[in-house]
């Protein structure tokens, strides 16, 4: 894998995640929570604030110079307190199956784990997306849960979701 590459997006390569972002929704409305429509409104100003937040983190999956997928870590309000949840898993076709996928998960959960007043970490996948749910399983998650959701082909469906409990830094 020594022509790869994982790294944190900058708010200088707002362009690169935009351009894969609009690439997932739009070839894989039904495994993403937002339309291609949604992404191609967004602004350059907020595609820009997605890289420039504090916890946040989006990492790119690089082969050369070329994006060729992406994964994000994120707090937001929508979670139960002390949570963290990955999302937006997205490798290009040509390049699933080597093993990107496992390693944006290390580098999700690594950062996680550095990070103080965090005790978990979720991510989701929709019913039936079995390449997702084998990656997930890999990563050390444990199924948690079922829930809806609306996704980005317009429908709504089941959504899996998974837990990944953090060590506990204030017991060590």
């Amino acid at each position: 894998m020594e022509k790869f590459h994982i790294k944190k997006l900058v708010p200088e390569e707002w362009e690169l995640l935009q351009k894969i972002r609009i690439e997932m929704v739009r070839n894989n409305p039904e495994c993403f929570l937002e339309s291609e429509e949604s992404a191609r409104a967004r602004s350059k100003e907020e595609w820009i604030k997605r890289l420039s937040d504090q916890v946040n983190r989006i990492f790119g999956f690089f082969e050369n110079d070329q994006i060729i997928g992406l994964i994000g870590i994120f707090s937001h309000d929508q979670l139960p307190d002390k949570i963290l949840e990955i999302g937006m898993s997205y490798t290009t076709p040509e390049y699933r199956k080597k093993g990107l996928t496992t390693l944006g998960y290390r580098y999700c959960l690594d950062y996680a784990e550095s990070l103080t007043g965090f005790s978990a970490v979720q991510v989701s996948h929709r019913q039936g997306n079995e390449a997702s749910r084998a990656a997930i399983m890999r990563a050390g998650f444990q199924f948690l849960k079922l829930t809806h959701k609306s996704f980005g082909d317009g429908k709504e469906d089941i959504s899996n979701i998974y837990i990944y409990h953090l060590q506990d830094k204030e017991n060590e």
